[in-house]
């Protein structure tokens, strides 16, 4: 159902529209990079659109928070040198108490305290401290803090600020505009006699709040500035693109960038689509109670602040954020967000850690015309038994329009095992196949091609498969093997058919109690003597239901537990997996003949499962 009240395009989008070209062939690449980075070499039937970093804009939905931009994007790293405190009101901090001559950079400005002594606090003092002498500041962003310096007494020795502490915290006090001494105590100087002191901190913790207390002085003192420095990054960063708009729906390809993300940092990269220009609803007050209407976006802006109802986000027609994309995947990942849609949007964070950080020089997003309108793919049955052959049937409902392209490829892919595609069916016939490809977790298969005329029609998919997790979803993906350049177009999990109550393309299946399945040893005696004839064995081994990180270890031991060959240790997903031993130890010498035993261990953070098996040497 559209909305069925319109938000008015911002000139500059209707712009872009107007420049969005879509050609012939449906073949666009929506390149983002730096306004002065070279253009990528020209594609024959493929049409580029290059969006600058730089020109994200609010008024057509972009924006950029704490950034470094140029011919590339990164978090804005901190200069060792720059007054944090100055820097403060740029990133919404604020100094307590009107206290900013405290803290503004500049020594000529000044802040006189006539002084107090404990006595004369009616609630008493933290040693020599007391709330008369404390200055707080919010820095407006969490820093890792290096140093404080204090100006004081810079005209007058007996201004000088004789004993002070230091307090660091990630977060503001939950009283504002207060407050006494507070702890830990990041550092003390006690006795000071230098009008500029700086004091070494380096802390290791992130924090966006600092107080100075200066200690009982019943003569008062003069502080011309407070400074504070710091290192690494921002602690956090974000680009969003402006809204993004083609000619008409599109099928999103590939997402692939080029950066780099250094270790303990993080760059997450995203993407939402929408089927209109503008992911927010906008609401006012009606007068009556507490009850409300949508508006345009033009006339929400036009109203008053208290006629605004405020916004809320248009899940009707648009996506939510996909998760991350995996930033290893830079050549070439599948778009996550659904598709055919004309709008699109990209964000990416960065989430830097101390000193190291991460940064993206481009991004390319690829679409193309819809091979259909619309794809639902379903799967049944919808329950298995764990690590069985079973078979199942992969339903695809396709709506193709004149101007779609259609298609005779269905890629399936899953987790789980794969094994032989028994039969195909379009509606209600029999029609035949053929495996282009195939390999444990992904098979291609050739159909005659779906067109217009087809479209309503069911695409109906046998295989046989193992399941070897909880909720193990079998992904479809449809293509015109006509357009070499044309990206494969997802198929969104859905109610294909009304013949089964599924509605899904993921299957649940029992709880086992056990994450490593049939270890297996072949051949079961080997005799490594170099003649050709089972010099080597094979230890093969499941992994099942993993739903987080895990690592897996394959060694070899003697009958007393003592380990003298590791053949692998290192992450692990589910899948099926093969290690092989040549009856050498970790120095490369040839064991003795006798029995040894081949250990599977799985570790995981909740436990660790392990398998022995027995090895035979012979000579």
């Amino acid at each position: 159902m559209a909305r069925s009240v319109a938000a008015p395009m911002p000139a500059a989008l209707l712009a872009l529209v107007l420049l969005s070209p879509v050609l012939a062939g449906g073949q666009v690449v929506l390149r983002w990079d730096g306004s002065d980075a070279a253009p990528p070499p020209a594609t024959e039937g493929v049409q580029v659109t290059r969006l600058a970093w730089s020109a994200a804009s609010a008024e057509t939905g972009g924006s950029r928070h704490q950034l470094t931009v140029g011919g590339s994007i990164a978090a804005l790293g901190l200069d060792p040198q720059a007054d944090l405190a100055a820097l403060a009101p740029s990133w919404g901090g604020i100094a307590w108490n009107n206290q900013q001559d405290l803290f503004d950079g500049d020594p000529a400005t000044s802040w006189r305290d006539p002084g107090y002594t404990c006595s004369s606090i009616l609630s008493g003092c933290d040693d020599i401290y007391a709330s008369p002498g404390t200055y707080e500041i919010d820095l407006g962003a969490r820093f890792y803090i290096d140093r404080v310096v204090i100006h004081s007494g810079l005209n007058d020795p007996a201004g000088i600020v004789r004993d002070f502490r230091v307090h660091l915290a990630a977060d503001l006090p939950k009283q504002l505009w207060c407050c006494g001494p507070m702890h830990p105590v990041a550092a003390e100087i006690r006795d000071n006699r230098e009008p500029v002191r700086e004091v070494v901190l380096a802390s290791q913790q992130r924090s966006r709040f600092l107080q100075i207390a200066v200690g009982e002085r019943e003569e008062g003192w003069e502080i011309h500035d407070i400074q504070i420095f710091g290192r690494g990054f921002v602690e956090d960063a974000a680009y969003v693109s402006d809204v993004i708009p083609l000619e008409r729906p599109m099928a999103w390809g590939d997402l692939r960038w080029s950066g780099s993300q250094e270790a303990g940092a993080s760059v997450l990269i995203r993407t939402r689509t929408g089927t209109d220009a503008d992911p927010e609803r906008y609401w006012r007050f009606t007068g009556l109670a507490d009850q409300k209407e949508e508006v345009s976006r033009s006339r929400y802006e036009g109203l008053s602040l208290g006629e605004r109802a405020g916004t809320s986000y248009d899940r009707a027609h648009w996506s939510l954020w996909s998760a991350p994309y995996d930033f290893a995947d830079s050549s070439g990942t599948p778009v996550l967000s659904p598709g055919p849609r004309a709008y699109v949007q990209l964000r990416i964070d960065f989430v830097p850690s101390a000193l190291a950080g991460g940064r993206v020089d481009f991004v390319e997003l690829r679409a193309a015309t819809p091979a259909a309108t619309e794809l639902i793919g379903e799967v049944w049955p919808v329950e298995a038994e764990i690590g069985e052959w079973q078979r199942f049937t992969y339903f695809v409902f396709a709506s193709i329009e004149d101007d779609d392209t259609g298609f005779d490829r269905l890629e399936i892919r899953s987790l789980s095992q794969l094994g032989a595609v028994v039969d195909a069916r379009i509606g209600d016939r029999t029609v035949p196949f053929e495996v282009q490809e195939a390999d444990p977790h992904r098979f291609v298969v050739s159909l005659p091609r779906m067109r217009p005329d087809d479209s309503g029609a069911i695409v109906e998919l046998s295989f046989e498969a193992r399941v070897l997790r909880y909720g193990a979803s079998f992904d479809g993906r449809v293509w015109d093997s006509a357009l070499a350049l044309a990206p494969p177009q997802s198929i969104n999990a859905g109610d294909a058919t009304s013949e089964y109550d599924g509605n899904r393309a993921t299957v649940t299946t029992r709880v086992r109690n056990d994450l490593l399945l049939q270890v297996h040893v072949s051949p079961a005696v080997i005799t490594p003597n170099g003649d050709g004839a089972n010099d080597a064995l094979s230890l093969a081994y499941e992994i099942l239901d993993l739903t987080g990180p895990a690592a897996v270890s394959v060694d070899v031991l003697d009958l007393a537990g003592r380990r003298i060959r590791r053949l692998h240790d290192g992450p692990v997903e589910i899948g099926l997996y093969t290690q092989v031993w040549d009856g050498r130890d970790d120095a490369g010498r040839r064991v003795a003949p006798g029995i040894y035993l081949g250990r599977v261990s799985l570790d995981t953070d909740e436990r660790n499962d392990q398998r022995l098996e027995v090895l035979h040497v012979l000579y």
